[in-house]
């Protein structure tokens, strides 16, 4: 789900708890109070980075400073406390990137993924490319090569896109063109059917798609999956000439 102004729920709860935290940290900074404060800050933001769905730079700061607010309380409560809160924020930080962060640095996305039996191989592929980054996946199929009809499985697929269950979607067939005609036909998809990267950054930057349709018998595995990257780290431009448009081109499905 994305609130209005493009902003994920997340985005806004973090900048709410930036907005809270950050005149009294900035305070006891400022005081000199302690400057392991900033020690946390510079770690936290080296460490830990996301972008969120509408191109934020979403985690590190917001994060940072209700820790270091934290500790700035605790260690105003005796030495002890303040000696073994260095070693619970390391102990915290060290696997942030990993639970928060893709390889690439992306906001971790839970991605809806079908096919038809003709792009099952492509779709197992994408899909254990996207694991290993880290994003989950909602695989709605097909699972095997027996004979099949791609609304079968694209329409599930894209109904998880619209309903908000799932962040982006990928959709597969032979050609790619039944599956993201099939996607298109759900209120509050834009699919768009790819065969090279330029496009794929396109159609985020100016569309703000929010699926992609892959065809298996003309894009081989390795620009799939380079396609596949680029449609999900790009963030949508937020011009206001592309929102303009957008605006019009989701008009057309009230009629």
């Amino acid at each position: 789900m994305t609130l209005p102004g493009r902003f994920s729920p997340t985005e806004l709860a973090l900048g709410a708890l930036a907005v809270l935290t950050l005149p009294e940290l900035l305070h006891g900074l400022c005081r000199g109070r302690d400057l392991r404060c900033a020690m946390i800050l510079l770690l936290l933001v080296s460490r830990c980075g996301a972008v969120g769905p509408s191109g934020l730079f979403l985690l590190p700061l917001p994060l940072a400073m209700a820790l270091a607010w934290v500790w700035q309380r605790l260690c105003d409560r005796g030495a002890a406390v303040s000696a073994a809160v260095p070693a619970a924020v390391l102990a915290l930080c060290a696997p942030l990137p990993y639970f928060l962060c893709s390889d690439t640095g992306g906001y971790l996305m839970k991605i809806a993924i079908a096919c038809d039996h003709g792009a099952l191989a492509l779709k197992e592929a994408v899909k254990a490319h996207l694991t290993a980054r880290g994003m989950e996946c909602v695989d709605f199929g097909t699972f095997t090569k027996d004979s099949c009809d791609y609304p079968d499985f694209a329409r599930p697929a894209a109904e998880a896109v619209a309903s908000g269950a799932c962040e982006r979607g990928i959709v597969m067939c032979t050609t790619g063109i039944g599956v993201s005609i099939t996607a298109n036909k759900v209120h509050g998809i834009r699919c768009a059917l790819l065969s090279d990267p330029v496009s794929a950054r396109l159609t985020r930057e100016h569309n703000d798609a929010n699926m992609m349709a892959l065809g298996a018998g003309f894009v081989g595995e390795l620009l799939a999956l380079e396609i596949v990257d680029t449609f999900l780290d790009t963030p949508f431009s937020n011009g206001e000439r592309h929102k303009r448009r957008i605006e019009k081109l989701m008009a057309v499905e009230q009629g």
